[in-house]
């Protein structure tokens, strides 16, 4: 990702939605640019679980159903340094449903995930009003950078393992 990229992310929580990052994952890339589009490279529920651990990060895994179109899913909490807690959940598949997160519920984007995986997470909650916030438990602007960082850590080690390219942006 490119430190524009990063700034963004950044800049304008409110108005773009952490919540739910999907990464198209074939295997040329991450933008879908293969020439065998119907060749995917999906991640396994085990090599997911490598990726996250090989993170700077500890991971609490749950069990988790499968959600609709999934080949598999992968759920938990990641802590950070910082007391830092994020909440997840990783679809694997062609066009996988998200995996709720307590609390949080998922988001949906107008666009679809096409391929690779879908991740949720609880860095933005329901508002009670039909919009979203910023988790309360995120007491710091340590802790709310942190939880970014560790998403965008996450979606970006998984597009890598998938594809070996970064994602788009």
């Amino acid at each position: 990702m490119t430190a524009k990229g990063r700034l963004l992310l950044l800049l304008v929580p409110g108005v773009i939605s952490l919540a739910t990052v999907s990464c198209i994952a074939v295997l040329t890339g991450c933008a879908g640019t293969s020439s065998n589009p119907e060749k995917l490279a999906v991640l396994s529920v085990q090599e997911t679980k490598s990726v996250l651990r090989s993170l700077p990060y500890r991971y609490i895994f749950r069990e988790v159903r499968t959600p609709a179109g999934a080949y598999g899913a992968v759920a938990g909490r990641v802590r950070g340094k910082h007391r830092t807690v994020l909440n997840f959940g990783i679809s694997l598949g062609d066009a996988p449903e998200r995996v709720p997160v307590p609390g949080a519920g998922t988001l949906e984007f107008d666009s679809e995930p096409q391929a690779g995986f879908v991740l949720t997470d609880d860095l933005q909650v329901p508002n009670g009003h039909g919009g979203w916030k910023v988790g309360e438990r995120f007491k710091s602007v340590a802790q709310w950078r942190e939880a970014n960082n560790m998403e965008v850590a996450i979606v970006e080690a998984l597009c890598r393992a998938a594809t070996g390219e970064p994602c788009p942006v």
